[in-house]
């Protein structure tokens, strides 16, 4: 063989494998990528829907407050009176009348009216007539009234037509509103129209914009604006962008949305779904911009129909991308130097075996020889320190960077073992790092290996260094025990600094956004002290630092009932370190008891022991009342006490979802209607049969167990819920009531009126239409009692 063969047989080997590695690593690089941009595309999809989430939820609030306001005021005797009163003299046609009692209406709101607008942001508030959505009243423009809206005002026609409260986005002909509408009744139950209280979506984006610190806009299609504003009103829908758009800007926070849509930038949207895109503007800054179709109550009940606009929310990526493009680089470079030296370490063992090939009769000494020389080159090259350490844990050899990181020299080093007190070794949450526990320990007693284990360092000069640490053991032959230990780390101490340093920001951010307009405390739980900010003792009903707090005067102060479930949770954060947020009742300065919001977290940590809390007070007395007092008006019907209509149809669907998983208890429903009583509003009036209506659901309460469920669905018609109770004991009850009712005299002044019942009877069995079908069967059952001559009670047939 020729010296120009025998050079190029290795250099073809080399060439072939250096091909085949350099295909491995593109192949890897490509993967690694792909998974960082699948990663990064989660990332941006997971901030679009926290802040669809937060959107939402905004809308969500700000429809119920309009319901729940519209609600009061529709429920006011005096509104009643008034609007019945109107009401009347305008079937009559007295004009005049009518006029005068618009005009009381008027004057008896504009106090609230004021009010709520510069609390609530209330843009709208308007009574309807039945049964064509005619406007009666707009307290926000009083001068306009009369004309029809059930062509464009689907929310208010449902509402007219079952009585029953919505919410939803509409579109009218003065403004755009986020709207609650209810029904009006006059002060005799009669359904006389609509009211409908709305806000406009400008303090809605605003206080999303600053909690988020992102930008909100509203557009409008022009179509939807101009098939239903009146020509002279659209000015109030803003301004109008006759570019690709085609529409009105409803609200925005953030001028950058004008740019985006003369250039035509912003996503497509069509229906229910989102879009999020990255936008890069000309200051260089890279935007997130989010677009939602936004649907108003007719496409919410019709899905083929168009949107009417959408949302749009932006916020600022410029860090994000610029740390994510960083991270592709340096992966880039990473890589291409490891295949540099996977490429070197290739050739000299492509020159190894050329030299084996050559020196077969020196093949084992000369073969050892090299591995000693690559690894020490390898060693001396690496950026990782590398230590060899025998059984007990004595460092026999180790590399220049090992030196380095843990500033010593190599007699120093050899000095000290990994179980050296010397060392302070300590977990990344301060606590020691007990000796018997360290990685090149562990590998010699167990024999594993051991990966990224992080410990903090006492360096000869003070200095504290952070250090990941593998472990490898060395072994004689394959299930021995090792013989010795390469222990290799990394120096992560500017990097741990980094991410503590972000960690305590991002700490510090979210504590502050949750911390806006509440009072702010801080606890010294080594020293039971708490210092309470001005609003703190604001909350409390007390001046400024008028007495020193302690977290016992502080547990002093909870209800007794409240305190065994916050400590519950303060010992369940201590454990997980998570946030924790507890609602509870606190004894204020006049005495009585204050509803209060706290948050609060651990800070700071001590010896394994928590040593400072911080978190925020508020005060949510008004929401928990307005919550209980809202809640009771939901569920319950005013002139019975019973639960309402829609309340019980709630309760029958959960009934239904629990019978599947339990049908061995076996469910009933009773239908029951007053017999004659139309006969008795029209004899004694109806002030007599709202008191023989009343009586009747005594007498019901009184025969039912505090498990059954009892509700007025109809004027004169009631429901049962019997739970756990099988048709024969139904059955039973039903002629108990039946009785009862025969037996009893219902009283209404000096008068004593005979009542019976008819009442219809059904077992809930399972099926497609699980309740639905047995509500039908029973009332199919109650009019057959009606026909068999009433006062009686039929079972429904079966199904």
């Amino acid at each position: 063989m020729t010296s120009i063969e025998r050079n190029a047989f290795p250099l073809t080997v080399f060439l072939l494998a250096a091909l085949l590695l350099g295909l491995l690593f593109v192949g890897v690089g490509s993967y690694v990528q792909y998974q960082s941009e699948q990663r990064a595309e989660r990332s941006l999809d997971i901030h679009a829907s926290a802040l669809r989430l937060g959107f939402e939820g905004a809308l969500l609030d700000a429809e119920q407050q309009m319901l729940s306001l519209a609600t009061l005021i529709a429920e006011d005797d005096r509104v009643q009176s008034l609007f019945a009163d109107g009401v009347s003299a305008l079937i009559e046609g007295d004009t005049s009348r009518t006029d005068y009692y618009r005009t009381e209406l008027l004057t008896l709101l504009e106090p609230r009216w004021n009010t709520m607008q510069e609390r609530f942001g209330l843009r709208q508030l308007q009574f309807h007539l039945s049964p064509f959505a005619t406007s009666y009243l707009r307290v926000h423009q009083p001068d306009h009234f009369g004309d029809q809206l059930e062509a464009i005002r689907p929310l208010v026609s449902s509402v007219q037509a079952d009585h029953q409260p919505r919410t939803g986005f509409e579109i009218g002909r003065i403004y755009s509103g986020i709207r609650g509408v209810v029904p009006v009744y006059s002060p005799q139950s009669e359904m006389l129209g609509t009211l409908e209280a709305g806000t406009a979506f400008d303090d809605l984006l605003e206080r999303l914009d600053r909690q988020w610190d992102a930008g909100f806009a509203v557009l409008l299609r022009e179509e939807h604006i101009d098939n239903a504003v009146w020509i002279g009103q659209r000015h109030l829908s803003g301004p109008q962008l006759t570019s690709e758009c085609g529409c009105y800007l409803e609200a925005f926070t953030r001028d950058q949305v004008f740019s985006w849509l003369e250039q035509s930038k912003l996503p497509r949207v069509e229906g229910a779904e989102s879009r999020s895109i990255l936008l890069a503007d000309e200051a260089g800054k890279a935007w997130q911009v989010i677009r939602l179709g936004l649907r108003d109550y007719a496409g919410q009940l019709n899905p083929d129909k168009p949107n009417v606009g959408s949302i749009v929310i932006w916020i600022d990526r410029t860090e994000w991308l610029a740390e994510h493009q960083k991270n592709r680089l340096d992966r880039i470079y990473l890589l291409l130097a490891a295949f540099l030296m996977a490429l070197a370490l290739l050739y000299v063992v492509v020159l190894w075996g050329r030299q084996r090939l050559q020196r077969r009769i020196i093949q084992a000494t000369q073969a050892l020889k090299e591995k000693n020389e690559l690894y020490r080159s390898v060693a001396k090259a690496l950026s990782e320190g590398i230590v060899l350490q025998d059984k007990d844990g004595h460092i026999l050899a180790n590399n220049p960077a090992a030196e380095t990181i843990l500033g010593l020299n190599q007699e120093q080093l050899k000095k000290r073992t990994s179980a050296d007190p010397e060392w302070q070794a300590i977990h990344e949450d301060g606590t020691p790092f007990p000796a018997d526990q360290h990685p090149s320990m562990r590998c010699l007693r167990t024999g594993e290996s051991i990966r990224q284990v992080v410990m903090g360092l006492a360096l000869p000069m003070g200095e504290r260094r952070w250090i990941s640490i593998n472990a490898e053991p060395l072994r004689s032959e394959p299930g021995a025990m090792p013989y010795a230990v390469v222990t290799s780390f990394t120096d992560i101490t500017h990097q741990r600094a980094a991410e503590q340093a972000l960690k305590v920001s991002e700490e510090r951010y979210r504590t502050a956004l949750e911390s806006i307009n509440d009072g702010l405390w801080e606890a010294d739980l080594l020293t039971g002290q708490v210092h309470w900010d001005k609003r703190c003792y604001e909350i409390f009903g007390y001046k400024d630092q008028s007495f020193e707090v302690t977290v016992d005067a502080w547990f002093d102060s909870i209800h007794p009932d409240d305190r065994q479930r916050i400590e519950a949770v303060l010992e369940q954060h201590l454990q997980t370190g998570e946030l924790y947020l507890i609602e509870y009742r606190a004894r204020c300065a006049n005495g009585h008891w204050l509803w209060v919001e706290g948050k609060g977290k651990v800070t700071e940590w001590y010896d394994d022991q928590p040593a400072k809390m911080i978190g925020t007070a508020t005060d949510i007395t008004r929401r928990k009342e307005a919550e209980e007092a809202l809640q009771y008006l939901v569920v319950t019907d005013s002139l019975t006490g019973l639960s309402n209509r829609h309340y019980f149809f709630e309760q029958i669907h959960k009934t239904c979802a629990r019978f599947k998983r339990h049908q061995d208890q076996p469910v009933c429903v009773m239908m029951l209607d007053i017999d004659y009583f139309k006969q008795i509003n029209d004899c004694y009036g109806h002030a007599a049969g709202d008191q023989v209506l009343a009586t009747f659901a005594r007498l019901l309460r009184k025969n039912l167990r505090e498990t059954d469920l009892a509700a007025r669905v109809g004027g004169e018609e009631f429901a049962l819920l019997l739970y756990d109770t099988t048709l024969a004991g139904a059955t039973e009850l039903a002629e108990r009531i039946r009785v009862e009712v025969e037996r009893t005299a219902f009283q209404y002044e000096d008068q004593m009126i005979s009542v019976t019942v008819s009442i219809g009877l059904a077992e809930i069995t399972l099926g497609q239409r699980c309740g639905e079908d047995d509500l039908r069967r029973a009332d199919k059952a109650l009019y057959q009692a009606k026909h068999q001559g009433r006062n009686c009670v039929v079972l429904a047939a079966a199904k």
